[in-house]
Parts: C-alpha cells; structure tokens; sequence
C-alpha cells in the first residue's frame, strides 16, 4: 500500500513540475507590439521622428495617418527612428508587424512644407527690391530667413510672411534659382531668377572722330547718376583713354570722343557691376599724306593717316575729269602696316582722295595725279608749213574743236556734214582720197610706251580701208607723205551699209605701241588709198575720239 502511495506521490510531483515549465515558456514569448510615446510632436517632410514601445523589428512598418514612411533611419526592439515621408498629414502614427499593428494614442501635427512660386518682377538688377512669392512659408521672422542666390551670395530679408519674402538683390548675383533658408526648419529651392546685366546695345554712329558727340545705347541701366558712370576709349598699345560723360538720360549716354582714341571697343564700369565691353567703334580715320605724293595712272601708292583699320578693303574715290559722267572715280584699297594701298584709277585726276567707310565718305588731302600727256590740234602750224589739210570739200576739221585736258577725248568736230545727222557730236569728216591726213601735238610727261586709239566707221564703201598711224618729233618728217615714219597701219572694216547714220562706230587702236620720252611729239593719221565706193569714186571714213593711252 505504502509503494502504491509513493508511485502516486511520483506523478504528482511530476506534473506539478509540467505545469509550471508550460507556464513558463507562456511567460517567455516576445511582448506584444505597442507604441508608448513619439518625439517631435510634428514636423515637415523629412524630419526625423523617435518612436519608442515594444515589440519593434525589421519587419515593422510606420505610417503617417495614412502615408507609409519608406525611410527608416534605425530599429531597435523598443525604438525607431523614422524621417516623415512626403504625403504625411497630420494623425496617429501607426506601427504594424505582421498581423499585428499599433497606434500612437496622440495625433503627430504634419508641416506643409514651404514653396517658392514666382518672382516680383520676374528680373531685377542688383541693388532692386524683388518679392519672393510662394506658400506656406514660415513665419520665424525675416531676421531668422536666409535668402541665397545664384553666385552663392546672401541676402537678408527685410519683411516675410506666409506667402511673400522681400529681400533686395545683392551684388555679384547672377542669374539662376534662388534658395530660402527658413532658420534650423526647412530650405527650399525656388525656380530661376533673372539677375540683369547692364550692356551696351549699340551706338548712334558706326564712325565718330575725336572731339565728336557720341550716343552709347544702353540697356539694364541701374537709375544713376552721370557722374556713377565711367566711359573709356581704347588707345595706342592697348591704353585706356578715359572719355567725360555728358549725360545719361533712360537707355541713352552721350560721351565726347576724347584725344588719343582709336578704333577698338567701349567699356563702361559702374561700381557694384562687371565692366560692361561693348562693340567696336571706329574712330574716323584721318588722311596725313600719301607715298609717294604723286602718280599716275595704274601706279600704286599708300595714303597715310591715322585710326586706319589693321586690315580689310576698302573703296577709295579720286577725282574724275570734268565733263564725265561722274565726279569721282573709284578703287579698291587694301590696309597694311604701312597704310592703305591703292592703285590710282583711270580717268583720275588731280584732287582730293575720299574713303567710303560703311555710309560714311572720309576726305582726305589733295593727291597729284600725274598726266601721262596734253595735246593740241595743229591745224593752224600745219597750214603755215604748207599742209592742206586733204580735205577735199573745204571743211577744217579744226572747226569747233575742242581740247579736252583730260587726255581721254581730243575733241568735237564739225557736225552734220556730208549727211550726218545734225546732232551728232565727235565727228571728223573726211571726203578722203589718199594721202589725206589730220596731225595733232602731243606732250608726254612720263616717259613711257603708248598706243593711238580712235573710233571709226566706214559707210559707202565696197572693201575695207587702211589708215596710217605714224608719231615723230619732227614735225616736217610727217607732213611728207612718202615717208612711213615708223607708220602702223590700222585696218577700218566696211559696215556693208549705204546709209552713213545708220553705220556703227568701232573702237580701233594700233597693235604696235610708239616708245615716247618726255617731251613735244606729233602724232598723224593718214588715209593711204582711195577704194570704189558706190556713192562716189572714194570712200567716207568717219573717225572721232582720237586717244592716246598706255
């Protein structure tokens, strides 16, 4: 009996000893998920928030009211920190782990954050009033706001509230987006500003000389005074010639060119500003002389002076001969180092040389072209030494002559003789036989190697004619006949017309050139044949223009 009761004792106690290992291993369990407290009480997007209880691990989320935060900083069984994800509104923080989820017993107050909209105005120059337009900025007092602009320059407001900042636009700063600083809360980014930057738009004058008034277009000016701005030329060897300013009205500073200035940019400095570099402005160039001081056609010389251009082109004017169709003739210059290079035109003459520069016309000095000859006719000396002229209706083809110093045209003849018409003009009419002539006087100044030229036209006849071009000094040499002289012929071709007015005039010239020294000499044109014609038993050659070049 007493085994029995000892058995029985044994399974007490051992189910005694279950029991309580059952009631312990219940007591072991990991603790339920709770949330105690949360610190701040509220915050902006990004504020990192403390939540402290039980039951915390890797698996556990946070929500914001309604907004899961994605950004866990840290876990620990009995603490999470957390930063408030963007969504967040004011609520109950919830944790949930699994199936099992818990709630904060007070409401977490979510701080919109701040937001730049605009600016007013939209662009400012340094030293401008602009207001920061946005929302939900906070009102910590302007004297806890930081304004950062592009250039990483500060600037201090002087008034906020909710939604507007006022802050001047400090110096040095630049175009692009403006940063407020809300104290230890919040920075935040607005959208681009345009800084202005004061420039030099253009001038009233493309050329100016020294001494002028100019007219600088400006734009972004600062309200200053004329005396603010600071206006230099460039000089000689990179210099900066200071230039007085006369008076600075909206976009418009009038400068006087000053003494010493060349052509190269203007720069403008204001203080608080960059210097301002405009385009460049040429200085009226002045002619001083040329080199060599005299020449004649065809030659090169170089006009001297001073703002000339390092290089380029440019289109020269030289004096043309009275009675041209224009006054002046034209070439084209080149600049070097040792000026302006220039080939004297032909039909220029003595006078002043201009240069056309954009719209602008430059006179320059006198420059002596030198005549390559003068002439005269000699019909008076040739009939005192026995000539007749050959003219075998009588006319002196010296009536209504003229000269023409220019050495271009010898003259006008008689006109409308022998059926030409009346109004025609530069005509020598010959009824010619053979060795019919017409010598004139020629007076080179250069020597030189020169052709005879003239314009002819041959009506009425049935072959072509030949004239004879001889040059000598001697004068009795010519007026015989049977001597040659050196003579080259010139072949007039047949119009194949019976009507003289209708007839073209050709230009002809002799194909040998008379090798001419300085001094007087006599130039004859002899008719060498007579030819059938169908009018009369010679032919009319008609020649006007007589001319002599090289």
């Amino acid at each position: 009996m007493k085994t029995v009761n000892k058995w029985i004792l044994l399974i007490c106690m051992f189910a005694c000893v279950f029991l309580m290992s059952c009631s312990d291993e219940e007591n072991n369990d990991p603790m339920a998920i709770a949330v105690s407290t949360f610190t701040p009480s509220g915050g902006l997007v990004g504020t990192e928030v403390t939540i402290t209880g039980t039951g915390f691990t890797k698996e556990t989320s946070v929500w914001f009211n309604e907004t899961k935060a994605t950004d866990i900083v840290s876990v620990e069984n009995t603490s999470i920190v957390v930063r408030v994800p963007v969504g967040a509104t004011t609520g109950r923080i919830g944790v949930i782990n699994g199936e099992e989820s818990a709630f904060s017993t007070g409401s977490f107050t979510f701080i919109p954050g701040a937001a730049v909209t605009g600016y007013i105005p939209g662009s400012a120059l340094p030293g401008e009033v602009v207001i920061i337009a946005g929302t939900d900025f906070h009102e910590v007092g302007a004297e806890n706001i930081k304004v950062v602009f592009a250039g990483d320059v500060i600037a201090q407001p002087t008034a906020a509230t909710a939604t507007n900042i006022t802050v001047v636009v400090p110096k040095g700063a630049v175009t692009g987006p403006v940063s407020v600083i809300f104290g230890d809360m919040e920075t935040v980014v607005g959208p681009s500003f345009e800084v202005l930057v004061p420039s030099i738009k253009s001038y009233t004058s493309t050329m100016a000389a020294v001494g002028a008034e100019l007219g600088i277009n400006v734009m972004n000016f600062p309200a200053v005074e004329a005396s603010d701005i600071h206006v230099s030329f460039a000089g000689e060897n990179e210099t900066i010639i200071p230039a007085t300013v006369k008076s600075f009205a909206t976009g418009l500073i009038t400068v006087e060119v000053p003494e010493g200035a060349v052509t190269g940019v203007i720069t403008i400095t204001l203080d608080g500003f960059e210097p301002i570099v405009g385009d460049e402005l040429m200085i009226t160039p002045v002619v001083t002389g040329y080199s060599p001081t005299s020449a004649k056609v065809g030659e090169t010389i170089f006009v001297q002076g001073t703002n000339f251009p390092i290089s380029g082109e440019v289109t020269v004017l030289f004096k043309a001969a009275e009675g041209g169709e224009s006054e002046t003739v034209s070439s084209v210059g080149t600049f070097t180092a040792e000026g302006l290079s220039v080939e004297v035109p032909s039909g220029a003459v003595t006078g002043v040389v201009s240069l056309v520069i954009g719209e602008n016309i430059v006179p320059g000095k006198v420059f002596t072209v030198i005549e390559s000859f003068t002439y005269s006719f000699l019909c008076k000396d040739v009939a005192e030494n026995g000539g007749d002229y050959a003219i075998s209706s009588g006319v002196n083809p010296c009536d209504n002559a003229k000269e023409d110093g220019t050495g271009t045209v010898i003259g006008e003849w008689k006109k409308g003789y022998r059926g030409g018409d009346a109004s025609a003009k530069g005509m020598i009419v010959w009824d010619t036989k053979k060795d019919d002539y017409i010598i004139f006087e020629v007076e080179t100044l250069q020597e030189g190697d020169y052709k005879i030229a003239f314009d002819a036209k041959l009506a009425t006849a049935e072959k072509d004619c030949i004239v004879g071009v001889a040059v000598n000094a001697d004068l009795s040499k010519l007026l015989d006949v049977e001597s040659e002289n050196g003579e080259v012929p010139v072949v007039i071709e047949k119009s194949g017309l019976t009507d003289v007015a209708k007839s073209p005039y050709n230009n002809y010239e002799t194909e040998t050139a008379f090798h001419l020294s300085t001094g007087k000499w006599y130039v004859r044109i002899l008719y060498k044949e007579d030819a059938a014609g169908n009018k009369s038993s010679r032919v009319t050659p008609l020649l006007r223009k007589v001319r002599i070049f090289n």
